[in-house]
């Protein structure tokens, strides 16, 4: 019987540890009511969490489409974040192509194209968006390939293989695609 108790309680502290956490998710969302209500009945958004966000990170674009899965992805977006009470525009973000929408992990923001891919976080230090890791290839008229890389350490290295490229192709492939979602489809309450 006691055994029981102990697992009845363990069960109820873990509902309201989760209806805690899911009601202080819904709070942090609501500062950016102030963009949301601007935006127009084209527009979609959607929100973001990585690990270097203390809240998450609102995507706005203007055009979605629909990608595999009913997802309705977004090719570029506008990304704002919150220090404190003030809402920061931080930049547009751009992938190229219906093929490489917008994806994220727990850890980065992805955007990619045929021939390149680009890691975005947050920096709470500086206050923006920083793209932290970027690989791409180019040709020249004689058809040759050169591969650029921008390292997380800032270094900028040309090489001749395109195994780094690759690298970050896999990862934005494993990453999630962003789910956007139309203000006047969400029933936003402003």
């Amino acid at each position: 019987m006691r055994r029981l108790q102990k697992k009845i309680g363990l069960i109820i502290l873990i509902v309201c540890l989760n209806g805690i956490s899911g009601c202080g998710n819904k709070e942090q969302k609501s500062v950016y009511n102030t963009i949301l209500s601007s935006i127009s009945e084209e527009q979609a958004y959607a929100y973001v969490e990585i690990k270097e966000s203390s809240v998450p990170i609102l995507l706005v674009t203007d055009k979605i489409y629909q990608y595999e899965n009913s997802v309705e992805a977004g090719m570029d977006a506008v990304v704002y974040y919150v220090w404190g009470e003030k809402i920061e525009n931080l930049g547009r973000i751009e992938s190229l192509g219906t093929a490489y929408p917008i994806k994220y992990d727990n850890e980065r923001i992805y955007v990619g194209g045929p021939h390149f891919v680009a890691e975005y976080k947050i920096n709470n230090e500086k206050k923006q968006l920083e793209m932290v890791k970027y690989a791409d290839e180019a040709f020249d008229k004689n058809s040759n390939t050169t591969y650029t890389y921008l390292t997380e350490s800032g270094e900028k290295l040309i090489a001749d293989d395109n195994l780094y490229l690759k690298s970050m192709f896999e990862k934005y492939n494993q990453a999630t695609v962003v789910n956007f979602v139309k203000r006047n489809e969400a029933n936003v309450k402003l």
